[in-house]
């Protein structure tokens, strides 16, 4: 799935959670253009990098050529 041809949204509510839980990011960006994605029913999607120490996951909505990341966040 190629991201560049979306809009990127991003929440408030998601950007609390960066700044909660000390997430560079760079983090953010790099596991919606390079994750693994997974499917949750008609429009939820769920972008997951799993590094060394850590893994990002992000989730939200596609709608039209929307994405809208609602949360973030770390195992």
């Amino acid at each position: 799935m190629d991201i560049s041809k979306y809009e990127l949204n991003i929440t408030k509510h998601a950007f609390v959670k960066i700044d909660e839980r000390n997430i560079d990011l760079y983090l953010i960006y790099k596991t919606l253009y390079n994750g693994k994605i997974k499917r949750l029913g008609k429009h939820g999607i769920k972008f997951i990098l799993t590094g060394n120490k850590s893994t990002i996951i992000t989730v939200g909505h596609i709608i039209g050529l929307n994405i809208k990341i609602f949360t973030v966040g770390e195992k």
